[in-house]
């Protein structure tokens, strides 16, 4: 499975103010508002056509708002327009400069673009913000570029940087089970992947990465488990696909 799957480790971060904007006018600021916070609800429902629709409108009443800006970018990089998205996350910082959730939102960009160097860079600026409220996606964020680009042992020294910060963080303990996996350190990563699980019962990746440490350990019963879990979990996804395919590979 090459892709890197962003939304299973990396949380893009929606600001919750609009700080550090140039004043807009009463009736366009409650039009904008409105717009933006329906965008946010299409988006955590996971339809970014209709987020993008919604904070397009958004835009056209309040373009200087760096959260409509953010969420435009986040909107963009859902539908794989990755171009477009790095236009707006820059535009949100030029608009609020130094904000670490736009600083946050454009490593996760750069790692769906491979671009590995710019993620670190990006990831560090927000995890170095003492404001940041959640330096463990950052922190991650830097794991997933280090072990992209060949350094496990960099990327889970930053993993348990991040674990750190917030023990119950899962995708770090997934992604700790993933450099494990590569070792063949198989107890190790299946101890990873059980506490990603017990802290998010349904995290199809983590249920993947214990599929393959069962199928290498020889557990096949343990294996078809984790993998129809993941089918039922993830549907016609990328990863649920990639579930089918190993079913049919169980002995």
């Amino acid at each position: 499975m090459n892709r890197f799957f962003l939304w299973s480790s990396i949380v893009l971060v929606l600001a919750s103010n609009f700080s550090g904007c140039a004043p807009i006018p009463a009736d366009k600021g409650k039009q904008s508002e409105s717009h933006y916070i329906l965008g946010v609800s299409f988006l955590r429902e996971g339809n970014p056509t209709l987020a993008l629709k919604e904070f397009l409108a958004a835009e056209s009443y309040a373009p200087r708002r760096p959260d409509i800006q953010d969420a435009l970018g986040q909107a963009y990089q859902l539908k794989k327009s990755y171009p477009q998205a790095e236009k707006h996350y820059l535009k949100a910082l030029e608009l609020k400069p130094g904000d670490p959730n736009s600083y946050n939102n454009l490593g996760a960009l750069y790692l769906d673009m491979g671009e590995w160097d710019k993620a670190i860079a990006s990831f560090q600026k927000a995890a170095g913000d003492l404001l940041f409220n959640n330096p463990e996606f950052a922190l991650t964020g830097i794991g997933v570029a280090w072990f992209n680009k060949g350094e496990p042992d960099q990327a889970l020294k930053f993993y348990q940087r991040a674990l750190e910060q917030r023990r119950s963080f899962a995708p770090a303990h997934y992604r700790s089970g993933e450099v494990y996996r590569q070792r063949k350190e198989y107890a190790r990563a299946r101890e990873s992947y059980a506490r990603a699980l017990e802290l998010s019962p349904n995290y199809a990746f983590a249920h993947y990465g214990l599929g393959l440490v069962s199928l290498e350990e020889g557990r096949y019963g343990e294996a078809r488990d984790s993998f129809r879990k993941v089918v039922s979990l993830s549907g016609d996804s990328d990863i649920g696909e990639e579930a089918r395919r190993m079913l049919k590979t169980i002995p």
